[in-house]
């Protein structure tokens, strides 16, 4: 009797470990849904905030998810081209504890593309509030063209300090 307790124990314990951190997927009646409960979660920064950060001389990283040929037409200097269909693939937005301010061409890919980021661990992430053509209306005189940096500043390396990954 006490080989099936120890054998029940143990599969219960196999079972609590891979249940721990799984999370519930929510199934959204149309795109509309999804991408409304994406813009009203993710926190925002107006295109003031983010223009007194830059003037700061604040680290921060801005990853611009619009397609390349937008972002070659004008983008905010220092910003990087990632559209947002690869973030998860590019060497570009590699930094998950630099602040970062994602600008996209609406306010629905800014939103996906910053829970996008969220899921692979970034931690001081925000979309700038406005798509590009407000933030050329507020600061005409604070854009570049061009296809800008090729890489963004990548993410320091890892102390041996153990952790989960943080």
């Amino acid at each position: 009797m006490n080989k099936y307790k120890y054998i029940l124990i143990l599969l219960a314990t196999v079972f609590a470990i891979q249940s721990c951190g799984l999370e519930e997927a929510k199934i959204y009646q149309n795109v509309d849904e999804m991408v409304m409960e994406a813009i009203e979660s993710v926190d925002k920064i107006t295109p003031d905030e983010l223009k007194a950060l830059l003037d700061e001389g604040t680290e921060i990283q801005i990853i611009d998810v619009r397609e390349q040929d937008l972002f070659a037409a004008g983008h905010i200097p220092g910003s990087v081209n990632v559209p947002r269909g690869l973030l998860e693939f590019s060497p570009k937005a590699s930094n998950r504890r630099l602040r970062t301010i994602i600008l996209g061409n609406d306010d629905f890919s800014a939103a996906l593309a910053v829970q996008t980021l969220q899921k692979m661990k970034f931690k001081n992430i925000q979309m700038l509030d406005g798509i590009w053509f407000e933030w050329i209306a507020y600061f005409p005189d604070t854009f570049e063209e061009g296809l800008g940096e090729s890489t963004a500043k990548a993410e320091p390396a890892p102390s041996s300090g153990g952790g989960c990954g943080d």
